[in-house]
């Protein structure tokens, strides 16, 4: 798992760029979104398992990018920068 803000973002893109129809992410793609979410909130991901499967895919992409943006506005250093550049 990335360490580093800006590669969590570049994971994150590549991970979602495959998620414009619920549940076409791979599996990898999508393992990586879970390790985010258990590393960030271990309530968050166990919550996340009682969810039908359906919407458990969608849900965990929605966690890894509410969680980037979180981590980008609040650990960058220029936060209005940082939630401009969430837009791209």
């Amino acid at each position: 798992m990335p360490t580093h803000l800006s590669e969590q973002r570049l994971q994150l893109a590549s991970a979602t760029a495959v998620l414009p129809v619920p549940g076409a992410a791979s599996p990898i793609d999508m393992n990586d979104l879970r390790q985010l979410m258990r590393g960030g909130s271990k309530t968050f991901f166990a919550a996340s398992l009682l969810l039908p499967p359906r919407v458990r895919a969608p849900a965990t992409a929605l966690y890894a990018f509410c969680r980037l943006a979180d981590d980008a506005i609040d650990l960058g250093a220029d936060p209005f920068a940082e939630m401009t550049g969430l837009k791209d």
